[in-house]
């Protein structure tokens, strides 16, 4: 998942799943320009379970605003044949 913000301000992003932050260890910050106001930030799941499915939010903010991109993440379990539901989003 990638999202990506450009601000007149200094931007930060952050990850969040069911509105808590992601593990730092999956996310990675694939351009940010000099001065912070531009930024693409990538959230990449590996070694995927079931219990990764759910609502994924990219949250961009500067001092005076927010702005949040929600992806939706289904998993397909093979051995099971079904698709994998979370159950709190």
């Amino acid at each position: 998942m990638t999202c990506g913000v450009e601000a007149k301000r200094k931007v930060q992003i952050t990850w969040y799943k069911r509105w808590i932050p992601v593990h730092t260890n999956l996310v990675q910050v694939k351009y940010q320009s000099r001065d912070g106001r531009k930024i693409v930030s990538q959230l990449r799941i590996t070694n995927v379970k079931c219990e990764d499915s759910g609502l994924y939010r990219c949250v961009a903010t500067t001092d005076l605003q927010y702005s949040t991109k929600t992806f939706v993440v289904q998993i397909y379990d093979r051995t099971k044949g079904q698709t994998c539901y979370s159950r709190f989003g």
